[in-house]
């Protein structure tokens, strides 16, 4: 079974994707250029800018004629404003969070696809986290991103990496979407950066950018306390 991922926004969904990535392809599915091949569609979507959510509707309306002629999931992930997610709720199979996207194998499980890593994997499936079959009760927003950056992803260069040290924003600027799409400040483990940063420098990455939405936040929401 094949998948086709479309990314859409800033350099944060590029990063994002990659790790959407690891977490299909341990589902069993293996990566296609073409859309209309492909058995599980999804789509990292970006609210902070309307021409990108055109883009949204505009996919997931051709892949719902799809339907029609063959078996189909379809998934939207990314930025996404609670009105939009609302909309989205009505046209998507599956719609989460990045935080949850961890647990992506079940809520497909759930949803009552078999993936091909069911297949032939007993119970006990190792997810990229760690976890197993049995869904995971729903996590503070915190430790949810935590366990989003454990995913290792699965990068799209040989020479360029994004690496995220830092998620959402607490400014909430009368202009700005973010806090809206990406939620309140939380900083990545100061070792968890080092490591991925190490092994990048380790193959040879010669571009690498550390991301966030508010990057000079960081740490700021752990004052006081060392960053393990």
């Amino acid at each position: 079974m094949r998948y086709h991922l479309v990314t859409l926004g800033c350099q944060m969904n590029k990063s994002d994707s990659e790790r959407t990535r690891t977490v299909v392809e341990r589902m069993g599915f293996v990566w296609t250029d073409r859309e209309d091949e492909a058995n599980m569609l999804g789509v990292l979507a970006c609210s902070v800018r309307q021409k990108s959510i055109d883009k949204v509707y505009s996919r997931i309306s051709k892949w719902n004629r799809w339907k029609k002629d063959r078996n189909l999931i379809t998934f939207v992930s990314g930025c996404m404003l609670p009105a939009d997610r609302e909309k989205f709720l009505k046209l998507f199979d599956l719609v989460f969070t990045m935080n949850e996207l961890p647990e992506l194998d079940s809520m497909v499980r759930q949803y009552g696809i078999v993936t091909p890593a069911s297949l032939y994997t007993p119970a006990g499936f190792s997810h990229p986290t760690g976890g197993t079959d049995t869904p995971v009760p729903l996590k503070p927003e915190r430790a949810e991103i935590r366990q989003f950056w454990k995913v290792r992803p699965q990068y799209t260069s040989s020479f360029e990496a994004f690496i995220p040290i830092q998620n959402g924003c607490d400014k909430f600027c009368t202009f700005c979407a973010v806090p809206y799409t990406r939620g309140r400040e939380v900083s990545r483990s100061s070792g968890e950066i080092l490591k991925e940063l190490r092994e990048l420098v380790g193959k040879g990455y010669k571009s690498i950018t550390l991301l966030g939405q508010n990057v000079n936040s960081y740490g700021l929401d752990r004052r006081g306390d060392e960053i393990p």
